[in-house]
C-alpha cells in the first residue's frame, strides 16, 4: 500500500495481530508469509504480473475486515 502506516495496512497488521497469531494454523500462515512473501513482492514489481488482482483482492479482504469487526 505504499506506506507502513497506510489505513489498510494497519488493519491487516491488527487481523495479523488479533486473530491470526492466537491460533496454530494462524501462526503458521504468519510463519510462511514472512518466509514467501518477499520472493512474490519482487516478481510481482519485476514483471507486473497480477498486482491490479492482488490489489482487488486485498482491498476487498481488508474491506470484510472493516466492516466485520468495525476497524
Amino acid at each position: 500500500y505504499g506506506s507502513y502506516d497506510a489505513p489498510e495496512v494497519l488493519i491487516l497488521r491488527r487481523f495479523r495481530d488479533e486473530k491470526l497469531k492466537k491460533a496454530f494454523f494462524g501462526r503458521v500462515l504468519v510463519n510462511n508469509y514472512y518466509a514467501f512473501s518477499p520472493l512474490l513482492v519482487r516478481f510481482v514489481k519485476r514483471t507486473g504480473f497480477g498486482e491490479r488482482l492482488i490489489r482487488r483482492k486485498l482491498d476487498g479482504f481488508v474491506n470484510r475486515l472493516r466492516i466485520k469487526n468495525n476497524w
